[in-house]
């Protein structure tokens, strides 16, 4: 697998790859976009196996040398660094941020613990997945989207909940989400009092 790496500029999608791809049909797909590439140290042999081209390693400090060497064939390749007790992908966020990218798609192993961390940033689009739900958080309380017959949708419960639909669906409790059934494609709007995430079961 190849990605081609471009000329783009910082208005394009981020990807950063914080856990082993469950997917390799949908990591193909994310690459589509040519987005900017930026990986956590553990996964940069497996990206490179991959054939991933690598924009930016994060890598603990005194770690860069060793990381420079591995990507040798691949320079130029941009190392972020942080201390052993800092959270990596925080740190590929906020870097994102400050280069004022306008999202990023993060690969990883989601979990409640991963969905409040990425909950705090509100400057950046996030949507994270783990190669069977894809989230996105909706900052603003709303989601609206053209959806297929047959998707599944999760949204994190909440107050003062709406849904409007142009076509059929169906819903139900599932593990603190509602679990919305798409039985006709068509136009399904969300909305809360907050902001929520919402997960989309990828096929």
């Amino acid at each position: 697998m190849s990605s081609h790496h471009i000329v783009r500029d910082d208005q394009e999608p981020a990807l950063l790859i914080a856990a082993h791809p469950q997917s390799i049909e949908y990591l193909h797909q994310l690459l589509e976009w040519s987005p900017t590439v930026m990986v956590c140290q553990e996964f940069v042999e497996e990206a490179m196996l991959l054939g991933i081209k690598i924009d930016v390693v994060l890598c603990e400090i005194g770690q860069q040398e060793f990381y420079k060497m591995k990507v040798e064939h691949q320079l130029p390749v941009k190392f972020v660094t942080y201390n052993s007790l800092a959270d990596p992908v925080s740190v590929g966020i906020k870097h994102l941020i400050d280069l004022s990218y306008p999202a990023v798609h993060i690969l990883a192993d989601v979990n409640d613990q991963l969905l409040d961390q990425l909950s705090q940033f509100e400057n950046i689009n996030i949507t994270t997945s783990d190669g069977f739900v894809r989230w996105l958080y909706c900052h603003k309380g709303v989601f609206k989207k053209w959806i297929s017959k047959g998707a599944v949708l999760l949204q994190e419960k909440g107050n003062n909940f709406t849904m409007n639909s142009t076509g059929k669906t169906t819903e139900e409790d599932y593990s603190g989400f509602r679990k919305i059934e798409i039985h006709e494609e068509g136009m399904v709007e969300l909305r809360q009092e907050k902001p929520f995430w919402l997960g989309e079961y990828i096929y």
